[in-house]
């Protein structure tokens, strides 16, 4: 073996121990974060974050707070549901309103966040450079462009891009994207999801056999 090889194979167990630090980082004592989830190195998740199974959270995100379903891929440099600032005030600093500012900070919270958390569905996909806004709502199967800034709702399987972002267009009509839904593919065992792998690239296939299967309580 070359000294080449051997500093590639190095740097790929250096790389997957980075990645299991990410991911124990992130939890908590609740197990929020979900033990098949991927977060990447260089990536911050708060404690009170939500993260479903085999999700992935690229490098260099940060997600302050909400709930993230379960298979969905969130690209590098994302952010999600980072704090906002009061606009009423003499000041946007925190050291008026905030105990929790590391530095000059106030004698009580004076201000709280006015948005809920951001609320991500199943399967979906964030682009990089994103930033999902508090307040936001983004359905299952939807689709964020790269550099778009969410501050609303997009509705399951739209591909949604701009500042501020707005529905580009619909994956599927809605017969096909209330099917989709209606099978929750993403609970599925593995087993299951293994077989039915070759159907996912023909979705009227799809839903012939699984969502057909539901309506007929089968």
């Amino acid at each position: 073996m070359s000294a080449r090889e051997r500093k590639i194979r190095l740097a790929r167990r250096l790389n997957r121990w980075l990645r299991f630090v990410q991911y124990w980082s992130a939890q908590q004592a609740g197990g929020a974060v979900d033990p098949t989830a991927t977060i990447e190195a260089g990536s911050r998740v708060h404690p009170d974050v939500a993260i479903g199974r085999y999700t992935y959270v690229g490098y260099n995100a940060h997600i302050a707070s909400g709930t993230i379903g379960a298979f969905c891929s969130v690209s590098w440099n994302v952010t999600i549901g980072a704090d906002e600032h009061p606009l009423h005030g003499v000041s946007r600093h925190p050291f008026w309103y905030s105990p929790q500012h590391p530095t000059l900070s106030a004698d009580r919270q004076r201000w709280e966040q006015q948005k809920p958390p951001p609320d991500i569905g199943h399967d979906v996909w964030i682009g990089a450079g994103a930033v999902i806004l508090r307040g936001a709502v983004i359905e299952d199967g939807a689709v964020i462009a790269a550099g778009a800034v969410v501050s609303g709702h997009v509705p399951a399987y739209t591909v949604a891009g701009g500042v501020p972002a707005r529905p580009i267009r619909a994956l599927f009509d809605e017969r096909m994207a209330r099917q989709l839904r209606s099978t929750r593919w993403w609970d599925w065992e593995l087993s299951q999801l293994r077989e039915a792998a070759p159907l996912f690239g023909a979705p009227e296939d799809f839903v012939r056999r699984y969502a057909a299967n539901l309506e007929a309580g089968g």
